[in-house]
C-alpha cells in the first residue's frame, strides 16, 4: 500500500506504525495490562492493525481499513467504560441520581452523533462507499468524544479525584477523538485537494497521542502512603459511628 502514497504520507504512516509498536511495548512493560486491560488490548490491536494495513494489497485495503476501524472504535468504547469504572467507582458509591443522569446525557450524546452522521452524510462530495465509511466512523468517534466530555464534566462537578494513570490515558484520547471526529466529518464536505490536508491533520493528532502515551506511561505511579496508627484509629472510629448509626435506625441488628 505504501507505494501508492506520496513520500511524505508514506513516512508519516511508517512513523505512526513505529510509535504504535513503541506505545504497545511501553504498556506491556509498565504492567498496565493488569489494571487497565481494555486500554492495553487497544494499544496492542492498534499496533497490529497498522502493520497489517502496511502490508495489505491495495485491492483489500478498503475492506481491511473498514473492519479494523470499526473494531478499533469498539475497543475505544471498552476503554471509556473502563475509565468510567475507574473514576466513578461502583454505582453504590455514587449518589442515586448520578448514574441515572449520566446515562441520560450519554443517550443524548449517542442521539446527537446519529443525527449529525445522518445529516452530514446527505450532503457529501465523496463517493457513496467512502462517504458512508467516513460518516459512520465520524459518528462513532463523536459518540466516544461526547461520552468522554460527560465523564470529565461530571467528575469535576462531583469533585472526583483522578489518579495519574487515567489522567494520562484521557489526555491522549481527548486529543485523538476530538481532532479525528472533526476530520472525518469534514472529509465529506471539502474539495479533493483539501482532503489530504485533513487526513494529515488526523494523522498528526494520532501521532501526538502516541508520543504522549509513550512518554507519560513510562512514569511509575507514586507509591501509596503507608497506613499510620492515627489513620487506623480514624478509620475504626468512623466504622464504629457508622455501625451505631445503622443500629439506631434498625438497618442492622445490634452485635451482642
Amino acid at each position: 500500500m505504501l507505494q501508492h502514497l506520496p513520500a511524505f504520507d508514506a513516512c508519516l504512516w511508517l512513523i505512526t506504525a513505529f510509535l504504535h509498536v513503541v506505545a504497545a511495548f511501553v504498556v506491556l512493560r509498565s504492567g498496565l495490562h493488569r489494571t487497565y486491560a481494555a486500554f492495553s488490548v487497544y494499544t496492542y490491536f492498534a499496533a497490529a492493525l497498522n502493520i497489517c494495513l502496511l502490508v495489505l494489497p491495495a485491492k483489500f485495503y478498503f475492506l481491511g481499513y473498514t473492519i479494523g476501524s470499526i473494531a478499533r472504535s469498539l475497543l475505544l468504547a471498552a476503554v471509556l467504560f473502563e475509565l468510567y469504572t475507574r473514576v466513578c467507582g461502583p454505582n453504590f458509591s455514587l449518589p442515586v441520581w448520578v448514574p441515572r443522569t449520566m446515562a441520560t446525557w450519554l443517550a443524548v450524546a449517542v442521539s446527537t452523533s446519529l443525527a449529525a452522521t445522518r445529516g452530514l452524510y446527505t450532503v457529501r462530495l465523496l463517493p457513496k462507499r467512502a462517504a458512508l465509511l467516513a460518516a459512520g466512523l465520524g459518528g462513532m468517534l463523536m459518540t466516544l468524544f461526547l461520552a468522554l466530555v460527560v465523564l470529565l464534566l461530571y467528575s469535576k462537578y462531583l469533585g472526583m479525584e483522578w489518579k495519574m494513570r487515567p489522567r494520562q490515558i484521557v489526555i491522549g484520547l481527548a486529543l485523538y477523538l476530538s481532532v479525528n471526529t472533526v476530520v472525518l466529518f469534514l472529509l465529506n464536505h471539502v474539495p479533493a485537494e483539501a482532503m489530504r490536508l485533513l487526513d494529515r491533520t488526523g494523522q498528526f493528532a494520532l501521532l501526538l497521542s502516541l508520543v504522549w502515551w509513550t512518554f507519560a506511561l513510562r512514569r511509575r505511579e507514586p507509591e501509596p502512603e503507608p497506613v499510620t496508627q492515627e489513620m487506623m484509629e480514624t478509620i475504626l472510629a468512623f466504622h464504629r459511628e457508622t455501625v451505631e448509626a445503622a443500629e439506631s435506625v434498625g438497618l442492622v441488628h445490634p452485635v451482642k
